[in-house]
């Protein structure tokens, strides 16, 4: 696939969609210096601007590389961020998640936005693969993937971000047919 694409996916409390240069970024700024996310993600803390926004998405090119903010239907504030990177050949997809919204992290906006990202990328676009990796020491980001029936496809070690050593990267996978055994979901079951 060539051409950009604009994504939009509704669900009952949010609005993922391609992330713009001028969305209403919110606390964005702050996400990537709390330690506690950072250790997770295998990042050093900094303060971003809005000018590092920009960049951000500038970075994303909408054919292979997407960048999909979660924005909170009630005040379109940005709350999360999907990135999402397609291999057209290899008929696959990488996932990333960062909920960098301190408070909506213990609402339901992983859950919500999930099924509907991997439908769009699965169904619309017609993927058969999707992978996503995660740090050995994350644990809850392992038992969620695990809970969805994603399997452990290869591990690897990667120089940590603080320069103490190297960290355990775990990378998982599953197949549209293992994704589609677990839909339908109603948007009832969302919404809870």
């Amino acid at each position: 696939m060539s051409e950009p694409l604009t994504i939009t996916i509704d669900t009952p409390n949010y609005v993922v969609r391609t992330a713009e240069e001028g969305d209403n970024i919110g606390n964005w700024c702050g996400w990537m210096n709390d330690p506690a996310t950072m250790r997770m993600l295998n990042a050093a803390p900094q303060q971003l601007t809005p000018d590092d926004y920009v960049r951000y998405v500038r970075s994303h090119n909408r054919t292979t590389q997407h960048l999909l903010g979660i924005y909170r239907r009630s005040d379109s504030q940005l709350v999360g961020l999907w990135s999402v990177y397609v291999d057209w050949e290899g008929s696959e997809f990488l996932i990333n998640l960062i909920v960098g919204d301190l408070p909506e992290r213990k609402t339901h906006v992983r859950h919500e936005t999930a099924w509907r990202v991997n439908r769009y990328f699965f169904e619309t676009l017609g993927l058969q693969f999707q992978r996503a990796n995660t740090l050995a020491t994350n644990i809850p980001a392992i038992r969620a993937l695990e809970e969805k029936s994603w399997v452990r496809s290869a591990r690897g070690m990667a120089p940590a971000a603080d320069g103490d050593g190297k960290v355990e990267v775990i990378q998982f996978s599953r197949t549209y047919e293992v994704w589609k055994s677990l839909t339908p979901m109603s948007d009832d079951e969302l919404k809870r």
